[in-house]
């Protein structure tokens, strides 16, 4: 059984928390691990040039490691299961993300991490911009 499917939180909790870990998974070996810039899935055959490029420098890396931890907590008193992504890339500037930006843009990006941080509590980025923990309330 997958860790998501341990949890001790009903079907619609573990859907959730599996959405939400997807989506910083892939962020984490995407953008940390493989250094893709996501404004390569713009214009007309941007996302087959990007999913391309991705398997390429999937194919010649040679190192990194995605971090992923899961425990039970507190947040304003509720039940929540905080969730932590890190990876070894170099991280960026998260204090320049704007993630409202994201959901009034038409971009064939950003979609991803919008989606994970409507479903948290809160959800940020630290450190050098390689790690993230949110915080998904039961």
């Amino acid at each position: 059984t997958s860790v998501v499917e341990r949890l001790e939180a009903g079907k619609e909790h573990r859907r959730q928390v599996f959405v939400i870990l997807s989506e910083l998974f892939t962020n984490a070996v995407e953008h940390g691990l493989l250094g893709l810039d996501s404004s390569l899935k713009g214009g007309v055959d941007g996302f087959e040039a990007y999913m391309a490029e991705r398997q390429r420098r999937l194919d010649a890396l040679d190192g990194g490691h995605v971090e992923i931890g899961l425990e039970r907590a507190l947040i304003d008193g509720r039940a929540a299961i905080r969730i932590r992504v890190r990876d070894t890339g170099q991280g960026f500037d998260y204090g320049a993300l704007d993630l409202a930006a994201f959901g009034q843009n038409a971009t064939p990006y950003g979609r991803g991490i919008l989606l994970a941080s409507s479903l948290c509590y809160s959800l940020e980025f630290v450190g050098a911009g390689n790690e993230v923990v949110g915080y998904y309330c039961l």
